[in-house]
């Protein structure tokens, strides 16, 4: 059973719906479209999304190697590749599609360590992700989509640690990014083709610095200060059928935190409270077209707002009760707001970010009650939140509590395992996209496997 991780709170948004969120704890993963996963962005979310079937396989490889060149210096590379396929069945001729993606990634680190105050890591990595796409959309315009899109990532990174004193700890870091991103294809009907030739190329210097002090040994505090980015890209919006792309959004992070461990380290607490000033923000808007049949269908629409804010606290409590017994608590407060605005944004202005609650909170436990069993259950809880940028009270999500269980249960070499989700079959919604359309949280579901160690 995962536990409650304080990045997890700051990104339940994000989690929601796996589209624009609240804000972003892992700063140069942030959940958004400016990946290859933009091609898919127009796909048609409809109604009938529920009953919807997907058929996904894939294969990846990964390998590693580390060299010690010396008791100061060690060297890591890691490589790893991938490919997949998947296809989405739908309506018949209303949204299904076909997609075949490829990747690999390359990154090498390394880390000086000599005796002393000062310490080095620096790397580079690459990334390459190709994906095809088929989309059927006859129902809707009579058209076909054919795509391809290519994604490369480049990436130069160093990071100096050096102890001012006993207590006191600064490093500074810097990592150049470049990221290429090409798309071609066309949108196909009998009366019109909607092209698409997108190249974007997107650099960004990405400084990092943090201070901390040591009030005692297992008590920790400090500030730390770093920019990130999400690179541009494409997509096509289906009711103008025009391509239409997004600029690279930008913010610098702010935060304070404090670590420490107690109880002769039975137990941990830390807190974390931030600030993002993001500056062509990107955010995604649903827009609905009626097809020939009547149907009405669901897209995004992507778009930057030149200026937005985020802000709030984070805190995280584990407790080690006994040997077998362990305890999380964690919590989330955030604050979001769009600053300012300008064209087809002005009607956002002033407005929170949608699917963004003030506050979220989970709890977890994990009792390993014998050798052979171990049980587990985690509890999470948001407040209201708006489920649309333009924060229209009906579409606004009231509090939601959900709960999960699982147990394993070990014998010999295999672990028997069984989960719920939604213990007590909530209806908690995610989100409202029309009066008669919206999802919801999976209902009572139940699981059961075998894993095998050899």
């Amino acid at each position: 059973m995962p536990n409650a991780h304080l990045h997890d709170l700051r990104h339940f948004g994000g989690t929601l719906a796996a589209t624009s969120g609240a804000t972003t704890r892992e700063l140069q993963g942030r959940l958004g479209h400016a990946t290859v996963r933009a091609a898919m962005i127009y796909q048609h979310r409809s109604d009938e999304r529920d009953r919807e079937l997907a058929d996904r396989m894939g294969d990846s490889l990964t390998a590693g190697i580390r060299h010690e060149a010396s008791d100061d210096l060690t060297a890591n590379l890691m490589l790893t590749a991938g490919n997949s396929k998947a296809r989405r069945l739908a309506i018949r001729d209303f949204g299904q599609t076909r997609n075949d993606g490829r990747d690999w990634s390359a990154e090498a680190v390394f880390n000086w360590s000599p005796d002393g105050p000062l310490s080095l890591v620096a790397g580079a990595s690459h990334t390459h992700a190709e994906l095809k796409q088929f989309i059927n959309l006859q129902l809707l315009s009579g058209s076909i989509g054919r795509f391809r899109d290519w994604q490369d990532g480049t990436g130069l990174f160093a990071d100096a640690t050096y102890k001012l004193s006993p207590k006191v700890t600064m490093s500074a870091g810097v990592r150049y990014q470049r990221d290429r991103q090409k798309r071609e294809g066309a949108l196909t009907a009998t009366s019109f083709v909607v092209p698409i030739d997108f190249l974007g190329v997107f650099e960004a210097w990405l400084p990092k610095v943090t201070l901390s002090y040591d009030l005692t040994p297992d008590f920790r505090i400090g500030a730390m200060a770093q920019k990130a980015y999400n690179p541009g890209g494409t997509t096509i919006r289906v009711d103008t059928l025009q391509p239409d792309e997004f600029k690279a959004e930008r913010l610098w992070d702010y935060e304070l935190f404090a670590r420490g461990k107690f109880a002769g380290g039975r137990g941990s607490a830390a807190v974390n409270v931030f600030y993002y000033d993001i500056r062509d923000a990107q955010r995604a808007q649903d827009i609905f077209v009626t097809t020939p049949s009547g149907r009405t269908a669901g897209f995004a629409n992507l778009f930057n707002v030149p200026k937005a804010r985020s802000y709030g606290a984070e805190a995280e409590l584990s407790w080690r009760v006994t040997d077998s017994f362990s305890t999380r608590l964690a919590i989330g407060l955030l604050d979001t707001k769009i600053v300012r605005t300008e064209g087809e944004s002005a009607v956002f202005d002033g407005n929170q970010f949608d699917r963004s609650p003030h506050f979220t909170g989970a709890a977890a436990a994990d009792w390993r009650a014998t050798d052979k069993l171990r049980l587990s259950a985690q509890l999470r809880h948001h407040s209201p939140y708006f489920s649309d940028p333009q924060n229209r009270p009906a579409f606004r999500i009231d509090s939601g509590t959900n709960v999960d269980a699982r147990f394993e249960y070990a014998v010999g070499r295999l672990s028997i395992f069984g989960q719920v989700r939604n213990v007590f079959d909530r209806l908690n919604m995610l989100s409202v996209s029309s009066p008669l359309s919206a999802e919801a949280e999976d209902p009572r579901t139940f699981a059961l496997g075998i894993e095998g160690r050899f």
